[in-house]
Formats: structure tokens, C-alpha cells, sequence
């Protein structure tokens, strides 16, 4: 019988522990130690049901519902892993968490003070992902309807409340133009058919409103219409490069895909001048470390 395992990351990982708080049943983390020698192909040919049996249940009959069973626990015991990995190492998340565990047990005036730390945490970075952009708000909402109404009455909840409006915006443009940006790509690459309609003039009041050269790089890409020209794209690549600390690494990286393939499309249309910006752009992202996007710089960027 051939053996998959439903997660399987870049390290197989499981508590190992006899405490019931990691797992209940001692069985998984014998069944993980047996696995994990054969990882991370597990195609020895003598890792079947009835191995895996012999070395959890010596001195029992085969059963391929209690191995099943086991198998399917272990999974269960790998996607809890996971999931708790990822709540240690999003802060911003158990930080939020507890502000509404607080709230809950009507303590405001602790949910204020944390509320407030963290905000000015994650705003007092020089560069804001869409994501921070979005926790901004989301923290900024909760402060302002907290349950002391005095404190929405005071001059601080107006600021609050223009604060979450103000970075409701940024994430909305930001996201909105990346998923322009996208579905104008794969019409034009992929031959998906024309992209949906855009209301420029909307895009264009909101980063005029919030200018900053991550929007405004998209938004000029976006409005662009017709064939890529070698003139355009040579302007983008000089304000990507002008800009390129100031961008958020996701953006980084999609602005970096999205300039190589401009530059192939002015490539098919027989210009050959563009061969060196090509090869400079690839330079340009190995040198930086931004060419491939990668689940530890995702981590990078989430983390606070």
C-alpha cells in the first residue's frame, strides 16, 4: 500500500510528548518517528500498512481501520502544528485577539492601552504592507467602538475614525490595483480575454488622495493603453528602481515579474534593445534577493 500524507512542510514536525495538552494518543508520535526515517520521499518499498502495523501494534492482528485512524490523527496533530506556528509568529494577530478577549471581559481601558501601543508599532514602520495597512483599520475600528462612549466623544476618537478610514483606503487602492494589474497581465499574456472595465477616475482620486510611489507605479502601469513600448516600460523600470525601498516586499517582487514581462512583450515585437534591460532586471532581482517569493520573506513581511 502506498503511503501519503496529507501536509507534509519543508521538515515533518509533530510534538513529540507524552503530555496530553500536544497529544492524546502516544501512538502518533510513534507513528511519526517510524515516518519520519523515510522521509521525505517515502518510497521504500517496504513502507506499507502492514510495516507501519507490525511496528506500532507488535503483537496484534493487522487492522487498517485503527492505521487509518492513526494516520488520519496524525495529520489532524500536523495541521494544529502548523496553525499554532503560525499564531507564534503573527503577532499583530494575538495582539488583536486579546483586545477582544479583553473587551469581552469588559475591560476597556486595557483594550485602549493595548490597542494604542500597537498601533503605534505598526504605523511607526517606514513601509507598510497592505496587510498592516488593513490591521491599522481593523485595530483603529475596534478602538473607536470599544464600549466607553467617552472616550469616542473625546478629540482622540475623530483622529481614530479618519485613521480607519484613511488606511481602509490604502488597502482597498493597494489591493484593487495588484488585482489589476493581474487580470490585465493574463489578458494580455494568457489570451483570457479583455480585462474587466476599470473606474480610473476612482483609482486616480485615491492616489491623489494617498500618493505613494507603490500606487502610483501601478496605477501608471494599469493606465497605460495598447501595445507596451520600449519608452514605457524604460519609465517604469526607472521609477521602480527610484522607488524600490520604499515598496513593500510583496510589491517588490510583483513590480519586478511584472517589469520582465513588459519587456518580453516588447521583445516579440522584434525589438531587440530590450535585451539588456531583461538581463539587468534579472541581475537586479538576484542581487537583491527579490526575483522569487519565497514563505520566509512572507514571514518577514507579516511580522511585526
Amino acid at each position: 500500500y502506498e503511503i501519503s500524507l496529507g501536509l507534509v512542510g519543508s521538515e515533518m514536525c509533530i510534538r513529540d510528548s507524552a503530555s496530553p495538552w500536544c497529544n492524546s494518543n502516544g501512538k502518533i508520535a510513534e507513528l511519526y518517528k517510524v515516518l519520519k526515517r523515510y522521509y521525505p520521499d517515502f518510497e521504500n518499498p517496504r513502507l506499507t500498512k502492514r510495516f507501519l502495523f507490525s511496528k506500532l501494534y507488535p503483537e496484534k492482528v493487522f487492522n487498517d481501520r485503527w492505521l487509518r485512524n492513526l494516520m488520519s490523527e496524525l495529520n489532524q496533530a500536523l495541521q494544529q502544528f502548523y496553525i499554532d506556528i503560525a499564531f507564534k509568529n503573527n503577532t499583530v494577530l494575538r495582539q488583536q485577539l486579546l483586545v477582544d478577549s479583553l473587551l469581552a471581559r469588559d475591560s476597556p481601558q486595557s483594550a485602549i492601552q493595548l490597542s494604542t501601543e500597537l498601533l503605534n508599532q505598526i504605523m511607526n514602520k517606514e513601509v507598510l504592507s497592505s496587510e498592516e495597512f488593513l490591521d491599522i483599520f481593523s485595530l483603529s475600528d475596534r478602538l473607536y467602538y470599544q464600549p466607553n462612549t467617552a472616550y469616542r466623544q473625546q478629540q482622540l476618537g475623530g483622529k481614530i475614525i479618519r485613521q480607519a478610514n484613511e488606511a481602509l483606503d490604502s488597502f482597498y487602492l493597494l489591493q484593487k490595483l495588484r488585482l489589476i494589474s493581474e487580470l490585465k497581465e493574463r489578458a494580455n499574456r494568457l489570451n483570457e480575454g479583455n480585462a474587466p472595465p476599470v473606474d480610473l477616475i476612482a483609482l486616480e482620486y485615491l492616489c491623489n488622495q494617498n500618493p505613494r510611489a507603490t500606487t502610483d507605479w501601478y496605477f501608471r502601469r494599469i493606465k497605460h493603453e495598447g501595445e507596451v513600448t520600449l519608452e514605457h516600460v524604460e519609465q517604469l523600470i526607472a521609477s521602480y528602481m527610484d522607488h524600490y525601498d520604499t515598496k513593500p516586499l510583496r510589491d517588490q517582487q510583483l513590480q519586478l515579474w511584472y517589469l520582465i514581462n513588459d519587456c518580453s512583450q516588447v521583445y516579440k515585437q522584434g525589438i531587440t534593445k530590450v535585451l539588456p534591460l531583461i538581463l539587468d532586471l534579472y541581475k537586479f532581482g538576484i542581487d537583491k534577493g527579490c526575483l522569487l517569493y519565497t514563505s520566509d520573506a512572507a514571514d518577514e513581511e507579516d511580522s511585526v
